[in-house]
């Protein structure tokens, strides 16, 4: 504030963007606004304070002067990710139930290195722990990944002062944070993208028994077109070779003229099988399969969750709750997902 108060006193006047500068910094400082998030426009901050555009560059140039924004070209002001974890102890451990069943691996995987990364930069502690013992670990925090839907886990921890939040699930308990897709919209939206490229006969390879918001999403955008999808009844994942077999001879029989994967568990043996018969299927998967690009020469996309930014906002929420406590919001927040080729 020191500029701010130079400035003043050449004036003899109050320094005019005194008011913003303070509402910002204390807002910041006591958590009312997070880090990552977006602050009004140059306009909308003149209009509030009553101050010319001029003064409000000048107050914003001092809040970035000391720490408390950053610029980002083209998008505006927004607070600084370091900001509410500038005094983080570096005891501070955070606990993940990452999957390795051969479903959720790849999933898991991404996530899971997210936040190691994460603690890496902030010097926290990772816990990698599995969904069947994360409520016995001894942890500050924990990222609950793969939860049962409406899991009284985050409750209990609560119960136990220990903050929690749910990765990709929706819970509408005023008292559970979670970061999510919209998975039922999302896969919708991916049947629907085919559907709109003309697709009427839509091969789906998954194993027997599921129903979750996924399915419930392909459902919904397959009612207007009940003859659109071809289902086949996979084994179990353990018999890949099976798989594979079943996988081609209903390529051959059925002539589908796409395909559509409900994660990245059958993107492999599905690939290897159109690369074999050299045809150029296209291929949507509900999961982020853009690697696999190199061994696939065909059409593929991938529905893309941003994942690595939910685990930032997510890892940045668990901070902000164990050094502000209660008095911190909880944090409920939808992310889109993009198709992308």
């Amino acid at each position: 504030m020191e500029l701010c108060k130079r400035n003043a006193v050449k004036r003899k006047t109050p320094c005019v963007y005194a008011k913003l500068y303070h509402d910002i910094s204390e807002a910041v400082l006591d958590g009312r606004l997070a880090p990552g998030s977006a602050l009004f426009s140059e306009q909308e901050l003149a209009e509030k304070y009553k101050i010319s555009r001029t003064s409000v560059r000048s107050g914003l140039h001092e809040l970035r002067k000391n720490g408390f924004i950053e610029k980002r070209p083209g998008k505006g002001s927004f607070i600084c990710r370091h900001t509410l974890r500038q005094n983080t102890n570096p005891t501070y451990s955070l606990a993940l139930n990452a999957s390795l069943q051969s479903d959720d691996f790849w999933y898991g995987v991404r996530i899971s290195s997210a936040l190691t990364r994460f603690c890496a930069e902030q010097k926290c502690h990772c816990i990698l722990t599995t969904t069947d013992v994360i409520a016995d670990t001894d942890a500050d925090a924990y990222m609950l990944l793969l939860m049962p839907e409406n899991s009284d886990l985050p409750l209990h921890l609560s119960a136990k002062g220990k903050p929690s939040i749910l990765f990709n699930r929706i819970n509408t308990h005023e008292k559970v944070a979670y970061v999510s897709v919209d998975y039922r919209l999302e896969s919708r939206k991916a049947i629907q993208f085919l559907l709109d490229r003309g697709a009427h006969k839509i091969l789906i390879p998954d194993v027997p028994g599921n129903q979750t918001q996924r399915h419930l999403g392909m459902a919904d955008a397959l009612q207007d077109s009940p003859g659109s999808a071809i289902f086949l009844a996979l084994t179990p994942p353990h018999n890949l070779e099976q798989q594979v077999q079943q996988i081609r001879e209903a390529i051959l029989t059925h002539a589908p003229d796409s395909i559509y994967l409900i994660n990245a568990s059958r993107a492999v043996p599905v690939l290897n099988v159109l690369q074999e018969l050299n045809q150029n299927i296209p291929v949507v998967c509900f999961d982020d399969i853009t690697p696999l690009k190199s061994i696939y020469r065909g059409t593929l996309y991938s529905v893309c969750m941003p994942l690595e930014q939910m685990v930032q906002d997510a890892a940045d929420y668990l901070i902000a709750k164990l050094q502000h406590g209660s008095s911190y919001p909880v944090l409920k927040k939808l992310y889109k997902a993009v198709i992308s080729e």
